[in-house]
């Protein structure tokens, strides 16, 4: 039986214990957080996409905003591996896009009254956004395999190609990190550029369980485009083929939860969910009077956009 004078004294060491527990949940991560990459994996990813306001060739002058819906599911599947990083094909396995006639949560049920299909089938989507990538352990991408396609003509300022960035966004830093901490980078969903884009990632929180490891992490990226594009709507430095030119600002903001993909490797992880809020004020224009290409005067106008994107972990999976 215990005695009522030793409760307080149990109860102390009770709190300590859980005191103890949670601060090694905070305290932080010893080593560099990584993805797991092993050749043979798959990892199936849901990613539901709305886009809401003025981007050509959708939109024309006098109609309403466009409001645009797009529920995708991709295929991560990690093909090798040597020293310059891991191989990762990234398949559109299903693609639904739809132009609506109202703006929706991003949470809403499909409702078929609102929803007017758009023709791309998807070998078209996956022309454009089908990649094959180079990814290294902490994801950053050391090389992009497949060329680029503008299939679907909808420049709102990152390369749709690079779509696979949602399913892993952060590139991890070298060393241990701990709550709360935060560090920059030049590279992520909407682009890279040295001098114009600026990524901050902040750990808000990382929990120790079971299971392993669950890391809550936000991002804020900023970028000023000034660029100058060819007729395919890529990015041009050669001035006689230049077509259109493209300004403005992009920003992103988003929320992400990352998952360990064992218990016995904790510090390999891989996204489990992601919130993107990206807010888009650019404008694309002709280079001059003298450009009347087709391209150019289809393309041109004004780029004012909000884009809500979540992407889900689904299936995860080896084979041989």
């Amino acid at each position: 039986m215990i005695s009522r004078g030793r409760l307080p004294a149990l109860s102390w060491l009770a709190l300590t214990a859980i005191y103890s527990t949670a601060a090694a949940a905070s305290t932080g991560i010893q080593g560099p957080i990584t993805y797991g990459l092993t050749p043979g994996t798959h990892r199936i990813y849901t990613v539901k996409a709305l886009f809401d306001g003025r981007f050509p060739p959708f939109d024309q002058p006098g109609n309403p905003p466009v409001h645009l819906a797009a529920l995708l599911t991709y295929d991560a599947h990690v093909l090798s591996s040597n020293n310059e990083g891991a191989t990762v094909s990234f398949t559109v396995t299903h693609a639904d896009i739809n132009l609506i006639a109202n703006r929706i949560k991003l949470d809403a049920k499909p409702d078929p009254n609102n929803e007017i299909p758009y023709p791309i089938d998807l070998h078209t989507v996956q022309s454009a956004l089908d990649s094959e990538v180079i990814l290294r352990p902490d994801g950053s991408i050391a090389r992009v395999l497949s060329k680029s396609s503008n299939l679907i003509k909808v420049n709102i300022g990152f390369d749709l190609r690079k779509l696979f960035t949602l399913m892993m966004p952060v590139v991890f830093p070298g060393a241990g990190v701990a709550p709360v901490a935060t560090w920059s980078n030049d590279t992520g969903v909407i682009g890279s550029s040295p001098a114009s884009v600026h990524y901050t990632t902040t750990l808000t929180r990382a929990n120790a369980h079971a299971q392993g490891l669950t890391l809550s992490l936000t991002q804020a990226a900023q970028s000023n485009i000034s660029d100058t594009l060819n007729a395919a709507g890529e990015s041009t430095s050669n001035a006689t083929k230049a077509v259109t030119k493209l300004a403005g600002t992009v920003d992103l903001k988003s929320t992400m939860q990352f998952v360990s993909t064992s218990p016995s490797a904790a510090n390999t992880v891989e996204l489990a969910r992601g919130r993107y809020d990206l807010t888009v004020h650019l404008t694309r224009a002709p280079v001059s009077a003298k450009a009347k290409s087709e391209d150019a005067q289809f393309q041109s106008g004004p780029i004012d956009v909000t884009g809500r994107m979540l992407v889900i972990l689904g299936k995860h999976e080896s084979k041989s």
